[in-house]
């Protein structure tokens, strides 16, 4: 069965496939609303500064003239890969001009997460083959390092410009280009040709290169969770004009949702579900159709299936398997990668190893859940535990501030499910105490398959990505270190 949008969504209007990103982006004929200089929807939410839609386009013109100069770029000459650009930033309201300036000739951006270490950024400028990088000064020294590895050299490492509250009394020096520096050399230089594309060639045409942490699991949201274990800190914040929030990254429990609902009666909470690879969001819940727990309904032009393990398609409700996707959004495969690519992307579909299950709402339409990452599902005598529920339900007792859950081996059960507890100041000082009463928790609300057998370990914090998804990987490898320094054969 194929799962499509409800059919009250807008249909997906015709995407133009011989046009860029930029020009798409920039240029009212393909459907943008009217740019007035009224409108100013970009603001920095530091120092204030605006740009109305009219001086965003000319900063990419400007930009894009300086860079081809720069770098000797030509929008209509050699390919993409010729022309990669590695974007390491924080998140500055220059972000999406730079992307387009380079789009507009032809480029590649390739954008580094901003928590990167030398190590994980020098791998990224290697594999992408990028021939600038832009950064900022926060991050430089990260950067120049990470760019002598990878044989940048220092005139193609360029400054976009942070506002001082962000930056305070950090300089970059002198001998690095601004961004500012080159938008104003662009202003007196030719204009750059525009880019000609026949029918699909954009479509087939890399624009961004996006590394994924590769890493799995399913926390509930940390944000959330801080608001609800730290109550007198939010007395310290009016929140008085929040009428809707939007949760993304890491599944929010329906347990976790409702908690926060109790706090905030007037909020709509939602949530949306997406990956790197579907560049990014597939569904999501509307204002007027929430259920708690739920990622939504898919969206226009978004079709999904859900299909066994070996490879049949499911055709009922409530019944989970992997989570399949095919949409214009999604990627053309992994670069340098084909065993990869071969495994994920089949007959035009994306399989995203997630494991999901379709419901029928109680407005009548179909909900997608998310059980878990397929690899971090717990095999207990051959029942399936997802370790995203244990914890979402884990997380509703007062002595839990934070929690992961993996599955450790078992001579008779193949794996039981183990837990690992950051405690909040609620919780009593005796650990056995706590542990027995959490184990209580689980054991008077779930099938005995899911009980803790493996116990509970405490920890100071889980160890998480930048994105707030749990490290389970981390946590298994420190239980496998453990178990095998106490002689365990298993």
């Amino acid at each position: 069965m194929v799962f499509f949008p409800p059919r009250s969504f807008p249909p997906l209007p015709l995407i133009p496939d011989d046009v860029a990103i930029c020009d798409f982006m920039l240029d009212e004929k393909h459907g943008r609303t009217t740019f007035s200089n009224s409108q100013n929807p970009y603001t920095c939410g530091l120092s204030g500064k605006s740009y109305s839609w009219l001086e965003v386009r000319d900063r990419v013109d400007y930009l894009s003239r300086a860079l081809a100069k720069e770098f000797n770029w030509h929008p209509n000459r050699g390919t993409e890969w010729d022309k990669v650009a590695a974007c390491f930033l924080v998140n500055t309201i220059d972000n999406l001009p730079l992307y387009w300036a380079l789009l507009r000739l032809g480029g590649v951006v390739t954008p580094a997460n901003a928590a990167y270490s030398v190590t994980e950024l020098t791998y990224q400028l290697k594999d992408s083959k990028a021939t600038a990088l832009f950064t900022c000064t926060p991050l430089l020294e990260t950067a120049l390092t990470a760019a002598q590895k990878a044989g940048i050299p220092q005139n193609r490492v360029y400054i976009v410009d942070l506002p001082l509250e962000f930056v305070g009394n950090a300089k970059a020096p002198s001998r690095f280009k601004t961004l500012e520096q080159l938008i104003e050399a662009g202003k007196s230089l030719p204009k750059v040709e525009r880019l000609q594309w026949g029918p699909g060639k954009a479509a087939r045409t890399t624009a961004f290169v996006c590394y994924s942490s590769g890493t799995s699991g399913l926390p509930v949201p940390p944000i959330i969770i801080t608001m609800l274990r730290s109550k007198e800190l939010m007395k310290k914040y009016d929140l008085s004009s929040v009428t809707s929030i939007f949760s993304g990254a890491a599944p929010l429990g329906a347990e976790t949702a409702k908690e926060l609902q109790g706090i905030f009666p007037d909020w709509a909470i939602r949530q949306g579900y997406g990956l790197t690879e579907t560049a990014t969001v597939v569904s999501g819940t509307t204002t007027t159709d929430i259920w708690f727990g739920s990622s939504g309904n898919f969206l226009p032009g978004v079709e999904a299936r859900i299909v066994t393990p070996d490879g049949k398609e499911i055709l009922e409700y409530d019944t989970p398997g992997e989570l399949a996707i095919r949409s214009p959004s999604v990627v053309l495969g992994y670069l340098n990668n084909a065993k990869a690519t071969k495994e994920t992307f089949r007959d035009g579909w994306m399989f995203t190893g997630d494991e999901a299950v379709m419901r029928i709402g109680p407005q009548g339409t179909e909900h997608m859940f998310i059980v878990d990452r397929i690899k971090e599902l717990i095999k207990v005598k051959g029942n399936q535990v997802a370790p995203a529920e244990l914890e979402a339900h884990i997380l509703e007792h007062e002595m839990v501030a934070d929690c992961a859950v993996i599955g450790i081996p078992d001579e008779a059960a193949g794996e039981v499910p183990k837990a690992f507890v950051v405690k909040s100041p609620s919780a009593t000082q005796d650990d056995a105490v706590t542990i027995a009463a959490i184990k209580k928790h689980v054991e008077d609300h779930k099938a005995r398959h899911k009980w803790l057998k493996g116990g509970v370990q405490f920890l100071d914090v889980i160890p998480k990505s930048p994105s707030g998804k749990i490290l389970r990987r981390l946590l298994r490898d420190q239980e496998r270190e453990a178990r095998k320094s106490a002689g365990s054969k298993l």
